[in-house]
């Protein structure tokens, strides 16, 4: 019973980690994935369609 306990304990750790690791939204260090998806945004969000059109 207890390996199961400490084997649960365990995993429940690493899940957090990772998921931090991914997700996390500290402003000093966001995860991969919500700093990618920012990354994503902004480069939707420059338009540059229409700085080449002007000039």
């Amino acid at each position: 019973m207890v390996e199961y306990v400490l084997l649960l304990i365990v995993s429940v750790t690493i899940a957090f980690v990772i998921t931090r690791l991914m997700v996390g939204r500290d402003p000093g260090n966001p995860g991969f994935v919500i700093s990618t998806w920012q990354a994503i945004v902004e480069e939707i969000g420059s338009d540059r369609a229409d700085d080449i059109r002007r000039n």
